[in-house]
């Protein structure tokens, strides 16, 4: 459910809201789930390219498909 409100967040443009940042950081410290680890990799990829950091969003980016 976090990861889903996280990513209506930003699609409705409050990606640089830290609230945002911290759902996604928490969502990826489930390390009994790797789907969570994975959405937040993703979430955390999304969250840099808004940013404009394209190293990030890209290592985050491999990080959720690997």
């Amino acid at each position: 459910m976090t990861g889903r409100l996280a990513e209506a967040a930003i699609d409705a443009g409050a990606a640089r809201d830290t609230s945002v940042g911290q759902a996604v950081a928490a969502l990826g410290q489930d390390r009994a789930d790797p789907a969570s680890q994975a959405f937040a990799a993703a979430l955390s990829g999304r969250l840099a390219a808004e940013r404009g950091d394209r190293v990030a969003a890209a290592r985050s980016f491999q990080r959720a498909v690997f």
